[in-house]
């Protein structure tokens, strides 16, 4: 384990991950490698959670081809240079921030999208400039076999190392010294990798998940509201983090999401779910009984048929759940959907702020001043209004947690930024030296006072302005050299 970090340190300080013409060729060896082995990783996703090629696809590989394309059409601009304002003490200098990769980092991917969690922070990495060490999630082992078979075929084998493993091999690597951690996976997991990662004070980035709500207003087309949750929620068997967890929702409201649910439940995938291609699978049998476990004793809506053989739950409804319930307690990662009656907004907004910050938070409105409340007045990763997961499509918007949910941001430009130490550069001439004896001792109040209008002092950009700076940029010189 330590002899493939050090290599790939190695490798990094050597300097070839740096040059920008390196990183796009790794880049469109990265996008290439999706687009020939197709058919293998659809094949591997297909196998770990029983999920149609189809669906493999539209859920995890378009994401990255999107993702790469991004990167290789903005990373020039990335690289390059930002020059920042600046004072009249340094207005003749060179101020600018320079975005260094960091060294060498871990990517801990999960189960539930076990290509797009490994493969779109990767992206990130490389665009950054970095050495990267992943690892892949033992649960979904085919996913993880097909990665470990594939990259060294196309990416840099000394620079990019994917390593297999379960809980013995993923605590021997936290051992080892990184110069950044991303892991995706469970807040009790996301613990154990902050304080590992806190031995050697390496930056950490953690998508934890969490209880993200939904809140449905009556003032709203319901037709919609249930169309749009029903896919989200169900998608992927409920294994997904930004995935509605819960519905609040007025009492008058509740059998009316029901039946509406339920309508679009049989128009997604038909009378018999349990043989539709769309439904996946629970990933194992552990987390099967940990979700059917959250059934009991509760109000059966809809659904809640299981087969423990094929690891089937049927898309299930739960109303007048009680806040105390078990189901309330824990995130359901399964096609479970609580409501919670809730007396109106306020009691909603109170009740998402009672419990600890999600990941996600979806509101379902026509009032606009009302979603735009409810953004203001809660904390949350993230918000979609009248949609739910659509704002992870978007590479601009940062996806991450806040609190218990996560540390941290990536996607597009905010993976590169994740991955990238912001260096303060401040180019200076040995020339001018006059200006320098403001900070020189001996010190007096004539100084002081320069010292104060050259740092504080702020002038526009237009040619005026650049005419004053150099006129009083004279006669502070000139006023300078006779008092000093």
């Amino acid at each position: 384990m330590e002899s493939k970090v050090q290599r790939a340190r190695a490798a990094f300080r050597s300097g070839r991950s740096r040059p920008l013409q390196f990183r796009l060729q790794q880049l469109e060896a990265l996008r290439r490698m999706v687009q020939e082995r197709e058919r293998d990783i659809l094949a591997a996703i297909s196998a770990d959670l029983c999920k149609s090629e189809f669906n493999a696809y539209s859920q995890e590989v378009i994401n990255i081809l999107g993702e790469v394309d991004h990167a290789l059409e903005k990373l020039p601009e990335w690289v390059t240079p930002k020059p920042v304002e600046k004072n009249l003490l340094t207005m003749l200098d060179e101020a600018y921030i320079h975005s260094e990769p960091l060294g060498v980092v871990l990517i801990i991917g999960a189960w539930n999208y076990p290509f797009v969690v490994n493969i779109q922070p990767l992206i990130g990495a490389i665009a950054a400039g970095n050495a990267v060490i992943i690892k892949p999630s033992e649960v979904s082992e085919n996913t993880a076999k097909i990665m470990a078979k594939l990259l060294p075929q196309y990416l840099d084998q000394d620079l990019y190392v994917v390593i297999n493993g379960g809980v013995k091999e993923t605590t021997e690597l936290l051992k080892q010294r990184f110069d950044h951690i991303l892991y995706t996976g469970s807040a009790a997991v996301g613990k154990i990798v902050m304080e590992a990662a806190a031995k050697h004070l390496t930056p950490v980035t953690l998508e934890l998940g969490g209880k993200s709500p939904c809140y449905v207003d009556k003032d709203c087309d319901l037709d919609i509201a249930c169309r749009r949750i029903t896919w989200g929620k169900y998608m992927n068997c409920g294994q997904t983090c930004i995935a509605p967890d819960y519905i609040l929702c007025e009492p008058s409201l509740q059998n009316q999401i029901v039946q509406k649910i339920k309508e679009t439940v049989k128009e997604f995938y038909g009378e018999n779910v349990k043989e539709s291609p769309d439904y996946e699978r629970i990933i194992n049998l552990r987390h099967f009984k940990r979700i059917k476990n959250l059934l009991e004793g509760q109000k059966i809506a809809y659904g809640g048929e299981t087969d423990e053989a094929t690891r089937y739950i049927a898309p299930t409804i739960l109303t007048d759940v009680s806040p105390e319930a078990k189901v309330m307690q824990e995130e359901i990662f399964g096609p479970i959907l609580p409501i919670v009656p809730v007396k109106d907004a306020d009691e909603a907004i109170k009740f998402i702020n009672d419990h600890e910050k999600p990941l996600a938070f979806y509101i379902f409105s026509y009032n606009n001043k009302l979603i735009k409340r409810m953004i203001d007045e809660t904390s949350s990763g993230g918000v979609t209004g009248n949609d739910v997961i659509m704002h992870f499509t978007v590479n601009s918007l940062p996806f991450g947690g806040v609190g218990s949910s996560g540390i941290g941001a990536y996607h597009g430009k905010h993976s590169f930024d994740t991955f990238s130490h912001q260096r303060s550069c401040l180019l200076k001439s040995l020339k001018r030296e006059v200006f320098n004896k403001l900070r020189y001792p001996p010190n007096s109040q004539s100084k002081v006072n320069w010292a104060k209008f050259f740092i504080l002092k702020r002038f526009n950009k237009g040619k005026l302005g650049l005419l004053m700076l150099t006129l009083l940029g004279i006669i502070a010189a000139v006023l300078l050299k006779v008092s000093l």
